[in-house]
């Protein structure tokens, strides 16, 4: 085949987005720059003469494309790109690339034809249109290299050119080569199949040696093209039986033999009958006497079909498609269903599963998967025969339109046929029946040929553990015809469902959503395997579930036990444009696209907004009619958008939503948020990002409506209108988000203001352009030290509402555990778990009693279905009923009339009316027309008024007798009501218990399965859990994007597939560790949803902030006088990290360094899914190896704790006097540890605050424990916490030593915990720095400064004012807010000594995976390295002025100059001078502050002289203590033992040696450079050491076999394995390391133990 340099041209012009596959110009000034590069290329290098264009512009009126989803039916004015045909001519002779021809060669051997069939044959290729030249001629027009050539077909131009004297070898072969190009055309499939059959001919050996070398029938890569020389022996073949019929072939021996000859007899008569069943029109027969007839007569087609058409479908589309289509057949043969079995009382045994392979076990369908653990209401055995009856109908449906698409429309290779109509057998009625087959009939029609249907078939994803499978009703694989896709699409994938379901047309406009949702993640689950199998997201075009709604009668009138016969069935249309009935829209997944980029990015946000509202918690009420009202709105209008890019649902709710703003708007005028609650902000706050989502959305509907018209078109009359209430929409809302950001900022204003972050008269800087967070900062600085405001804002609410949340749980864990002490003793004495007495395993769940009897639910549900009113009243509290009832009436129809149904307001009048008489009838039981019998909301009234009492369960009722269990039983289901309004639990109910982990002992001692327990056990070291998907950041595969959304742990959750994907015996029914994880998850997502609208409003308002632009001196460019600002999101980004921590636990900041450079690497092995799929594994596992690491590295090694121990006590020294006495902390210490002198209202303040740096919910666990037995007390320590205990239990120690001095030093003042010694220094400060005061009346006035601290103490401090009231210690006049801030500022306080970062308020390496690992060992340098370097500011946690003090005082030295250093003693003492100096300082200090923030330092000279008095102070204290320490250091060094001291003797002194010289590094660590250059060494990520560690335990294995193998004993002795093997496994690693050497020195020494004196800061 020749290269046509015309089609190369114009697909050329296609990929580049020039024309489209039309010749319709899309983009005007690309084809001009094109059309002259190509022209010019024809000029200059293929020496074309003409001097014009190759193409030329022409205006066409053509025809749009009718009843289409994408446009609007109309004519349309479009401009076509025209070919130069002489211009393109000459091109195409001058062209000299012949890599498209089909030769015959001298060298492959053929039987020659008679002159007769030379003649028909010419004679029919003449009617087709082909060209018969001579070969000479035909080389000189096209130089053609004639050499080894007989002859030629060039399809493009339609010419067979033969040499002279050889047309009886070439002429019949040449003319084969068109007919089958324009067979395979029409019938690729065909074609595909004789392809595929040649191999095993001799021909096709032939050809592929003659042909292999030659550059046409060679790939780019100089290979051979094996399909093109397949279909040229193909063709060959063909000729040979068309020569010889009968005979077969005397060059081919093989065709004499008959099996061989009937098998290409089948091949031809396939190909005869295919160009048959195409063209009818042929008067000429060249085949009445021979066996291969293929006439040109019979091809109706001629050249030109190739040459303007192309080639339909692309070799490789075919073969991509078939194999597809191979696979699934193939992999349907593979699955065998087994059907349920039960046992002989009718107990299922093993319920109805697959079997892959024969052996594999598939343990989830999709239907399965789809439902979930979703538990549906228990119906009486009447109704559920019914179910069944309807559930049998479906399979007669499936059956009968399964057998229409087999029997008679397609074939039994899945390819479309001529309609052959069959007795299927069947119970559907002729009605029925002829409804399903024209659907049928409509749906084979409406694909092209070439696409091949699979019906029924099942399918499999076995990439997923346990693998999951099911029956797919019906797959279309369509080939791609776009010239422009076709190379990365070559065919589309269609995948439909059948659901025959009921539907109340009276109470539902459309399929509920909950079943929407399900079908979603059934189609879902296909699109998943359909990736599983090969297929790419781009070829997945239609996922659709296709409603079949069944309508149902008594087979006999009126007897309602008569069974159901289903007689009417609707069927949406198939063009969905044309489909009136909302209900009868396919379903479809969300991910399927509309075609326009714009509609779908729409409906994206759309369904979005619908997912968060839907899920949020709205008590109930008005809002809640509100709410469901928003959402039918929203789901129309997505349906219509979606299946008919119908906009007017969608303007309708846009309507309702501007109307419903007006009032919103309201309430916020003249607001003062410091007269509302906690709960009343909130609200606002909700309503206000309500508003903001909304207007989202609708502020350019207008645009997008427009992007549904091709440009230019003329809009007709009712498309201009829908565009014109578009528009004033649009403009509407745009003029909303304006005023929704004001309003945000007013309230941010204040906010700042009420935290304490700025003052009321700066509290404009909240909302002004700030100067970009600096990397350096955003990666070590914790969240409340960085510069933006809001930042630091968000900061302090996600600390106190954390703490918040640990000291509501410490108190609802105390009063838990009260009533289990109880109960656990009762279970003990009686032989059972403390589960047992209070629930039980039920269906495969943990549960707790249910309080009413199941069957009551059933005679309730029984009583629906029968339309049983009497029995509803019987059994109801009717007075109160009819209370809630017109409560529920009246917020419905006050709700209906703010909505907007229609555009015409008749309409919409008559619609609002329905609908009220419609309330009326679900709701008045009292009417005769109720009939809410089956709504979702009369359910959740009439549950309220149940009579209970007369319908109490048996366990319930015993139950009662057992007050311990009761009381259990009650508190438990009132947290889970607690949960439910909350919005934490959706439909599990009152019983539901949750579902946490059980212990791996626990695990391993339920199991049969040791082997599979413990495979599960290193499984989950790596695989990252479902629970855990947010943990990690992982990306819903379906959107792409991170799940924002509060995780509810311990719940089968309908955010996150599954919180858990354990069985049941996996599962904990230990009440302690249930109970307190429970309560601790419940109270920090009830705090998380307290401030996650205040938490938005700030994102909202730092989104729409600009930044300071800084010149290349980092100072903020002024011009006249105003800042310049840019368009910056450094800032939002940084903000929205901490928001998405804490909001939705992401965990991973995936944009940081270490997180983008693993993406960048596991995308170059692994694409999508399985890219991220692996980072997670990659996370999880150095996650867990580090755990392991850091248990070797500083686990159960006192030196290690004592040294840290001496840093705390370091630190505190240094810093006291500011907040706690000096000495203060020592003292507490020791009280701690001895239990002397703590009060009982010591310990009760210290329950309030502590643990302070430890799971709450873990530690009170272990205090239940503890008092439970000390087993139990040792089961809840995993073994990292047993490891660490070296170093936490002497932190928590410190913490409560810290924690007693600052209760001793705290005191009340208008409702807030402050600190006695700053309220004093507070006081002191207007004092002692006013004016005229000398400095004789300044120092007298500290002087004094104790007396008076020591007065308040005495008087005021929390031990003196605390009470108790039932059983807990109270602060009277203090609220858990105020509580959580001190708490707050006490773990602040705690981190500036020990250096660690809160989990609360993190720094940005500790969101980076690889930056993480790395500091692991140095977590505690950028806390401390901070507060010694940090620029000034205010501590949000203090409130009060921060400084570094190595900064300071180098400042202050640098102001001074080197020679005046002394003279900081008199800024240090407070003397006239000293404060002189500091005036100096602080206004140099103002104007850089100034320079470089745009923005006044806001600090008064008074607290700026405190600041620096202070922070000079703790230098010097912190250089006299290294002084001191350093001491201590050479003494040691001093009193080394003499050389020849025994090894014991020496390896206690360098152990002694290495304590002090870590003591000594806690200090100097700091001001050594050396220290920094030695926490530099070692691998970047620890847990590669592992690897390192087994890497030397395998070389020391082969050195010693290589020993023993040699007789080399030297060698043996030097081998030391077993050493290494031990130093990979704490806690031998410690025994070898830290007592072996102080035990047995010499023993140690033959087992290869160094010890050393040196050392390296740890923590």
């Amino acid at each position: 085949m020749l290269c046509n340099v015309r089609t190369n041209s114009v697909n050329s012009l296609i990929k580049k987005g020039a024309i489209d596959s039309s010749m319709t110009i899309i983009d005007s000034e690309l084809f001009n720059e094109l059309n002259q590069t190509y022209s010019d290329i024809a000029k200059t290098k293929y020496g074309v003469k003409n001097d014009g264009l190759l193409f030329s512009k022409q205006s066409k009126e053509v025809p749009r494309l009718g009843a289409s989803v994408y446009y609007r039916e109309d004519t349309k004015s479009v401009l076509k790109a025209v070919g130069n045909d002489e211009m393109f001519e000459e091109l195409q002779n001058n062209y000299n690339s012949q890599t498209g021809q089909s030769f015959q060669l001298d060298s492959v051997p053929a039987s020659k034809s008679s002159p007769e069939l030379i003649a028909k044959i010419m004679a029919v290729g003449k009617q087709m249109g082909i060209d018969f030249q001579d070969l000479a001629t035909y080389a000189k027009k096209t130089g053609l290299d004639t050499k080894d050539i007989a002859g030629v077909a060039d399809l493009v131009r339609g010419v067979v050119a033969v040499a002279e004297g050889r047309e009886d070898q070439a002429l019949t072969e040449e003319t084969v080569h068109i007919a089958t190009a324009i067979l395979e055309q029409t019938n690729p499939q065909l074609i595909t199949s004789l392809i595929s059959q040649i191999g095993k001919y001799k021909i096709y050996n032939v050809t592929l040696d003659a042909y292999k070398n030659k550059k046409e029938y060679q790939l780019s890569n100089g290979k051979p093209d094996i399909r093109k020389i397949k279909k040229e022996a193909v063709d060959k073949l063909i000729v040979e039986m068309m020569i010889n019929q009968s005979e077969g072939s005397t060059d081919f021996p093989e065709l004499m033999e008959k099996k061989d000859r009937n098998a290409v007899q089948r091949m031809w008569d396939a190909v005869l009958e295919a160009i048959r069943s195409l063209y009818r029109k042929s008067k000429i027969d060249l085949f009445g006497e021979t066996a291969a007839r293929i006439a040109a007569g019979d091809v109706k087609g001629t050249v030109a079909d190739i040459k303007e058409g192309g080639v339909f479908f692309q070799t490789e589309q075919i073969e991509a498609l078939n194999k597809y289509y191979d696979q699934i057949i193939d992999k349907d043969g593979r699955l065998k269903i087994v059907l349920e079995t039960k046992d002989a009382d009718g107990n299922v045994i093993k319920k109805r599963h697959r079997m892959f392979d024969g052996t594999i076990e598939v343990e989830q369908s999709v239907t399965e998967k789809a439902k979930g653990q979703k538990k549906y209401d228990e119906v009486a055995p009447e109704q559920q025969i019914k179910y069944d009856q309807m559930k049998d109908w479906g399979t007669v449906g499936h059956d009968f339109i399964r057998d229409v698409f087999n029997n008679e429309l397609i074939d039994a290779n899945g390819y479309k046929k001529a309609e052959t109509p069959t007795n299927i057998k069947t119970t559907l009625n002729p009605d029925l029946q002829k409804k399903i087959r024209d659907f049928a009939r409509e749906l084979i029609n409406s694909y092209k040929p070439g696409t091949r249907f699979i019906i029924e078939r099942q399918v499999i994803n076995d990439k997923v553990k346990g693998m999951i499978a099911s029956t797919v009703d019906f797959k279309a694989l369509e080939p791609n015809t776009d010239p422009k896709t076709m190379d990365k699409i070559p065919f589309y994938i269609d995948t439909l469902d059948w659901k025959f379901t009921k539907l109340n047309k009276e109470t539902n406009e459309d399929i509920p959503f909950p079943k929407q949702k399900e079908w979603k993640i059934q189609m879902g689950e296909y699109g998943k395997m359909d990736i599983v199998y090969g297929a790419k997201y781009e070829q997945l075009r239609k996922q659709r579930m296709i409603q079949f709604i069944a309508g149902y009668i008594p087979k006999i009138k009126n007897d309602k036990t008569s069974p159901l016969v289903l007689t009417t069935l609707e069927i949406g249309k198939l063009d969905n444009v044309k489909e009136t009935n909302l209900y009868l829209l396919p379903v479809a997944v969300d991910t399927e696209t509309t075609g326009n980029k714009e509609v779908d990015s729409l409906v994206k946000s759309l369904r979005t907004y619908y997912e968060k509202l839907y899920i949020s918690p709205v008590a109930e009420g008005k809002k809640w009619v509100k709410k469901k009202t928003d959402l039918n709105q929203i789901s129309k209008a997505i349906r219509y958008l979606h299946m008919q890019l119908n906009f007017e649902p969608l303007y309708n709710t846009s309507k309702t939503f501007l109307n419903n703003a007006v009032e919103s708007f309201k309430s916020f005028e003249n607001v003062d948020y410091n007269k509302l609650t906690k709960e009343e902000i909130e609200d606002k706050l909700q309503d206000l990002l309500e508003l903001q989502r909304s207007a989202e959305k609708f502020t350019r509907l207008d645009e997008v409506f427009l992007t549904t018209f091709p440009p230019g078109t003329q809009l007709n009359e009712k498309d201009n209108a829908t565009l014109k209430n578009l528009r004033q929409v649009a403009r509407s809302t745009q003029e909303m988000e304006n005023k929704i950001i004001k309003l945000s900022q007013n309230y941010v204003k204040w906010l700042v203001v009420k935290t304490g972050v700025l003052e009321e008269a700066f509290a404009e800087e909240a909302i002004n352009a700030e100067v970009e967070v600096d990397t350096m900062s955003k990666t070590f600085l914790e969240g409340s030290k960085l510069d933006p405001v809001l930042t630091r804002t968000a900061a302090k609410l996600v600390q106190d509402s954390s703490n918040l949340a640990a000291i509501k749980t410490g108190r609802m864990i105390n009063a838990f555990a009260k009533l289990l002490s109880p109960l656990q003793k009762q279970a003990d004495a009686s032989g059972k778990s403390a589960f047992d007495m209070i629930g039980k395993v039920s269906g495969g769940n943990l549960e707790l009693f249910k309080k009413i009897d199941s069957q009551f639910f059933k005679d309730l549900q029984k009583a629906k279905e029968d339309k049983n009113k009497q029995f509803l009243l019987d059994n109801m509290n009717v007075a109160e009923y009819n209370k809630l009832s017109k409560q529920q009436i009246d917020d419905e129809i006050e709700v209906i009339n703010k909505t907007t149904y229609s555009t015409n307001s008749d309409d919409n009048f008559d619609i609002q009316q329905r609908r009220i008489k419609n309330v009326r009838n679900e709701f008045d039981i009292n009417r005769e027309t109720f009939n809410g019998y089956n709504s979702y909301q009369f359910k959740k009234l009439y549950e309220k008024v149940i009579k209970e009492e007369d319908h109490y369960s048996e366990e319930y009722k015993e139950m009662q007798k057992n007050k311990p269990a009761l009381d259990m039983w009650e508190f438990l289901t009132a947290l889970n009501q607690e949960a439910i309004n909350m919005g934490y639990l959706n439909k599990q109910g009152l019983s539901f218990f949750p579902l946490i982990e059980a212990s791996l002992f626990q695990k391993f001692s339920r199991t049969n399965d040791i082997l599979a327990e413990g495979r599960d056990f290193f499984s989950d070291l790596i695989n990252v859990r479902v629970n855990e998907s947010q943990q990690y950041s992982k990306t819903d595969p379906e959107t792409g994007e991170r799940k924002r959304i509060t995780p509810t742990y311990f719940t089968t959750n309908r955010n996150i597939d599954e919180d858990t994907d354990k069985a049941v015996y996996k599962l904990s029914t230990d009440l302690n560790k249930v109970g307190t994880m429970w309560i601790q998850a419940l109270m920090k997502y009830q705090q998380i949803k307290g401030v996650e609208n205040t938490l938005l409003i700030l994102d909202k308002v730092e989104q729409a902030k600009e930044a300071l632009l800084l010149d290349d001196n980092q100072s903020v460019v002024v011009e006249g006088g105003v800042n310049m600002t840019f368009k910056s999101k450094r800032n939002a980004d940084a903000l929205r990290v901490i928001i998405d921590d804490y909001l939705y636990g992401l965990g991973e900041d995936l944009n940081s360094l270490g997180n983008r450079t693993l993406s960048n690497v596991t995308g170059k092995f692994k694409e999508g899914e399985k890219s991220e799929n692996t980072q997670l594994s990659i996370k999880k596992g150095l996650r867990n190896s580090n755990k392991l690491i850091q248990a070797g590295a500083v686990g159960l090694k006192p030196l290690i704790a004592i040294a840290n121990t001496f840093g705390n006590q370091f630190q505190a020294f240094i810093n006291a006097g500011n907040k706690i006495k000096r000495g203060d902390a020592t003292k507490n210490l020791v009280k701690i540890v001895s239990g002397v002198g703590v009060t009982t209202i010591d310990k009760g303040l210290l329950d309030l605050i502590v643990p302070l740096n430890e799971d709450i919910a873990l530690q009170k666990r272990r205090d239940i424990a503890k008092g439970q037995s000390y087993i139990k007390w040792l089961g809840t320590w995993s073994f990292s916490d047993a490891m660490m205990s070296t170093n936490s239990i002497p932190e928590k120690r410190m913490q409560l030593g810290i924690g007693l001095a600052m209760n001793d030093t705290s005191m009340v003042n208008n409702g807030k915990i402050v600190n006695i010694r700053q309220y004093v220094k507070a006081e002191d400060r207007k004092k002692k720095y006013a004016k005229g005061v000398t400095e004789a009346e300044r120092r007298d006035i500290e002087r004094t400064y104790e007396d008076r601290v020591k007065a308040l103490q005495e008087s005021s401090s929390l031990p003196k004012i605390a009470k108790i009231e039932n059983d807990e210690v109270v602060i009277p006049g203090v609220s858990d807010e105020a509580l959580a801030e001190y708490r707050t500022s006490i773990i602040d306080y705690i981190k500036k000594l020990n250096g660690q970062m809160s989990q609360d308020n993190k720094a940005g390496y500790s969101r980076d995976t690889i930056f993480k690992s790395f500091m692991m060992f140095r977590t505690w340098i950028p806390k401390l390295v901070s507060e010694r370097t940090m620029s000034i500011n205010k501590s949000v946690e203090q409130d009060d002025w921060e400084y570094g003090r190595v900064r300071a005082f180098l400042k202050t030295w640098a102001h001074l100059g080197f020679k005046n250093i002394f003279k900081m003693r008199e800024i240090i003492n407070g003397t006239d001078k000293g404060l002189a100096i500091l005036d100096e300082m602080l206004e140099a200090k103002k104007a850089e502050y100034l320079r470089k923030n745009g923005k006044e330092l806001r600090i008064t000279r008074e607290e700026f002289y405190d600041l620096m008095r202070k922070e000079l102070s703790n230098e010097m204290k912190e250089l006299g203590l290294l002084l001191s320490i350093i001491g201590i250091f050479f003494a040691a060094k001093a009193a080394a033992p003499p050389e020849d001291a025994d090894a014991l003797t020496k390896n206690r002194y360098k152990y002694l040696a290495k304590g002090i010289n870590k003591i000594v590094d806690e200090v100097s660590f700091y001001y050594n450079p050396l220290s920094f250059e030695a926490i530099s060494k070692g691998n970047i990520i620890p847990a590669l050491s592992l690897l390192v560690k087994t890497e030397k335990v395998f070389a020391q294995l082969s050195k010693e076999a290589y020993g023993q193998y040699t007789g080399d004993q030297k060698m043996i002795d030097d081998a030391h394995p077993a050493k290494y093997i031990f130093d990979m496994l704490p806690p031998f690693s410690q025994i070898q390391t830290e007592i072996l050497p102080y035990v047995d020195a010499e023993f140690s020494k033959e087992w290869g133990i160094r010890v050393s004196s040196q050392s390296r800061a740890a923590r």
